[in-house]
């Protein structure tokens, strides 16, 4: 399957550019579950109940062989999903 397989990769928490993070910046990289949908059907096959079918590392591309997926085809829709906790963020309006 898929994903099974993920290079060993450093996911940090550190800002692309750190000369402009800002205080309530939370970065997404990590392992996220991963499906590719080649018919855009998902929602029709239950996506949403389920847990997808594989993990992709995120922030590489579905074709980048750094997100363990590695697919190089034309990927006419894909699913992504990850929980993550929100952090409590001042209104700095």
């Amino acid at each position: 399957m898929a994903g099974e397989y993920l290079p060993k990769f450093r996911s940090t928490n550190g800002a692309p550019r750190p000369q402009l993070v800002r205080p309530d910046w939370v970065s997404l990289n990590g392992i996220w579950q991963f499906e590719v949908d080649q018919g855009d059907s998902g929602l029709e096959r239950g996506v949403l109940e389920r847990e997808l079918r594989s993990n992709i590392m995120v922030p590489f591309a579905p074709k980048s062989q750094a997100s363990g997926v590695g697919n190089q085809d034309f990927l006419q829709a894909v699913w992504y999903r990850r929980h993550i906790d929100s952090p409590t963020v001042a209104c700095h309006k």
